[in-house]
């Protein structure tokens, strides 16, 4: 007799149904967001909250734990936008764990998001019995192209660590409510703790969990509706303390929030708000033209577009409650819909974006929910409507899959992204900035400069785009209207370190040092973790004769990011000329190791190698070949670095060459001007003529 497997008996499913949906669940999200695991950073807050966020950059460690702790309560926002201690540490322990590879970040985004979607399963199948429902519910919300921005974009590691523990929340009330303790309680409290740590968007949890006592719980049955509820909103009183105090902690760190003059008036915002959450319902029905950044409308929104925004929201919320005693659950998703969009829906403004697709994350939950299970019960009536609702979620699945995995290849690089954001929005001046800053780096200089004075036409005010046009004007030698826009970046923005670095720097270099050191010791003030700052007002010190205290500044730059290339090599410049000729030998080291084909560290580490008092140090072999490719690569046109291939060759005993190189420095340095040089190098010929390296 063949082996059959285990059939459904007395409404009771198979046991390896629930498996095989959990892996079914997972392949789904896999399917749908595999194409994120070759992908990039992306210029877009991925620097901010990574690639150039110094405390995450150093990796897990207690003491960077601490800062997470209290990181965006301070008086700048500059390490993190607001309180999400447990997302900053995530990313630590990445870069501890996994260094800074940018695929095995998407590879855990997706992996969150999946584990998330089955704990969502799980949950609702145990709070509703509805097995299938459940199933398409979570199918619907985990492979949406609305979740793309969540899942593909690093930077938004908070909204994923937060959905996973919202649903852990969820799990722990369901176990609650089967059995009230005090340690089920505690397990609630703390999984609540950690998704606010996590991203604050989950504050409105004890409301969502009252919902759910009206259904599918029904914990209002049996006692009179008011007493019970009392009685319901008394035991989430830890809940909503904990709410209470992310909701002050968020809006006290969110500066603009609370500062009348930076903040769009209050009618606007409402309007913005009320709009806003019927686009959230189109682009359930219909995702297209999905964006990273849709750009506010400054003039706000026409009143008829409010007017009947509006009125649909009334007229959904009506008919909700209305038909709330035959479906409850359509009351309960639609308002789960509207409290878990409040924390996001810009009323309280705090960013640029008139909306984002990430808002979505958790209320569309609550959407799907209210649609599937009035669609399965007003379809559904007969077995042959049931085979035709599977034929048709099974349909709704596969476009949804195929339909996310395109918006996901969007997210492949900062070009395409942002491209594409600017052919699916106007007027998007954040994007265009971005893009100019991309194509900058990528050698694109003219397409650079259409891109930001497109973004400074429609935005004069941003302070970010004034400094990256003064950043690309001194690359092409414009001076002067460079450090104009390092000062109109200041205008618009009185904290904002990187101009004030950009502007000290290029007054260091135009020589107006007294000028350049205030601007750069306030950029340090601001944000302490700027590694450039430092290391350019080290060098406005040496130039001020204050050698110690610019080493002090080097170490702060090293200290900050031991990447820090230039740092060590200045900071291997003070020490060679104290005499430490060996620890000034280990920092030109460091930098050459950092950047093996600088040619100046490679004559700095070839000097003191053919050239140190020590001469247990002294290796005329490795500092002749540094010499030379150091030179190769200068066209032997460097009067310092033809001096030190003539030190070279002496110290491996070829003086008449070395004779050779060192007439053609001195010749070279004549040609420059400088003579004091010229005669330092004549001094050290004498060496060679009577066949002796430098003593």
């Amino acid at each position: 007799m063949s082996k059959q497997f285990p059939v459904k008996q007395n409404g009771l499913q198979p046991y390896w149904i629930v498996p095989l949906i959990c892996l079914g669940t997972a392949l789904l999200v896999l399917a749908a967001f595999n194409r994120t695991f070759d992908y990039g950073f992306i210029g877009f807050d991925d620097d901010f909250y990574v690639t150039e966020n110094w405390h995450v950059l150093h990796g897990l460690s207690w003491g960077n734990v601490f800062w997470a702790m209290g990181a965006g309560t301070g008086r700048y926002m500059s390490d993190t936008d607001y309180w999400m201690p447990l997302s900053l540490i995530s990313h630590m322990a990445d870069v501890r764990f996994l260094g800074l590879n940018p695929s095995l970040r998407h590879i855990e985004n997706v992996f969150i998001h999946a584990l998330s979607a089955v704990l969502l399963f799980l949950v609702l199948r145990s709070l509703t019995g509805r097995l299938w429902r459940s199933a398409f519910v979570v199918a619907i919300w985990a492979i949406h192209p609305l979740r793309v921005e969540s899942v593909a974009w690093i930077s938004e590691r908070k909204e994923v660590l937060g959905g996973l523990f919202f649903m852990l929340c969820l799990a722990s009330y369901l176990r609650y409510t089967r059995r009230i303790s005090f340690f089920n309680a505690s397990i609630l409290f703390i999984c609540f703790l950690l998704g606010l740590m996590s991203k604050p968007t989950v504050v409105t949890l004890p409301l969502v969990l009252l919902l759910l006592d009206y259904w599918p719980l029904n914990r209002l049955a049996g006692q009179s509706n008011a007493r019970r509820m009392t009685v319901l909103i008394r035991e989430k009183i830890p809940l909503f303390a904990l709410s209470l105090f992310s909701c002050i902690m968020t809006v006290f760190t969110q500066k603009q929030t609370l500062d009348p003059s930076g903040q769009i008036p209050l009618s606007l915002r409402v309007g913005n708000a009320l709009i806003t959450t019927c686009i959230y319902l189109k682009k359930t029905f219909y995702p297209s033209d999905l964006a990273i950044f849709y750009p506010y409308p400054l003039e706000g929104r026409p009143l008829g577009q409010v007017l009947a925004a509006l009125s649909l929201l009334i007229i959904i919320t009506t008919g909700a409650i209305l038909q709330r005693r035959r479906y409850p659950y359509l009351l309960v998703g639609w308002l789960w819909y509207l409290v878990m969009l409040l924390p996001a829906s810009g009323i309280l403004k705090a960013g640029g974006q008139a909306y984002a697709d990430r808002f979505t994350y958790l209320p569309q939950i609550g959407l799907s929910i209210a649609l599937v299970w009035l669609f399965c019960e007003r379809v559904a009536t007969s077995r042959l409507q049931k085979y035709w609702l599977a034929a048709g979620a099974t349909g709704t699945i596969l476009l949804l899959l195929i339909t996310t995995s395109n918006q996901t290849g969007f997210w492949r690089d900062s070009t395409t992204l942002f491209t594409h954001t600017l052919e699916c929005t106007k007027d998007n001046a954040l994007i265009h900035n971005n893009l100019g800053s991309v194509l900058w780096h990528q050698g694109k200089v003219r397409e650079a400069i259409h891109e930001i004075e497109i973004s400074l036409q429609i935005n004069p005010t941003s302070a970010e785009t004034q400094n990256n046009y003064g950043t690309i004007l001194w690359e092409e030698g414009r001076q002067k209207d460079a450090i104009e826009h390092f000062r109109k970046a200041l205008e618009c923005s009185p904290s904002y370190a990187a101009a004030y670095n950009n502007l000290g720097t290029a007054l260091l270099q135009i020589g107006q040092i007294d000028e350049s050191i205030p601007i750069l010791q306030t950029a340090i003030l601001i944000r302490p973790g700027l590694a450039d700052a430092h290391f350019n007002l080290g060098l406005c010190l040496l130039h001020k004769g204050l050698p110690k205290d610019a080493a002090h500044q080097f170490q702060e730059a090293i200290a900050i990011d031991p990447n820090h290339a230039q740092s060590h090599n200045s900071l291997g410049t003070i020490l060679a000329s104290q005499g430490k000729e060996k620890e000034g030998l280990a920092e030109f080291q460091k930098a050459l190791a950092i950047s093996p084909s600088n040619p100046s560290f490679e004559n700095n580490v070839a000097w003191l190698l053919a050239t140190c008092h020590d001469h247990t140090i002294r290796d005329g072999r490795s500092a002749l070949q540094l010499s030379e490719d150091g030179n190769r690569r200068e066209r032997f046109l460097l009067p310092t670095h033809l001096r030190t291939l003539a030190a070279a060759l002496a110290q491996n005993n070829q003086y008449q060459n070395a004779c050779k190189v060192a007439e053609k420095a001195i010749q070279v340095a004549e040609a420059q001007g400088s003579a004091e040089l010229s005669e330092t190098i004549r001094n050290e010929q004498r060496f060679y003529s009577n066949n002796s390296p430098i003593p």
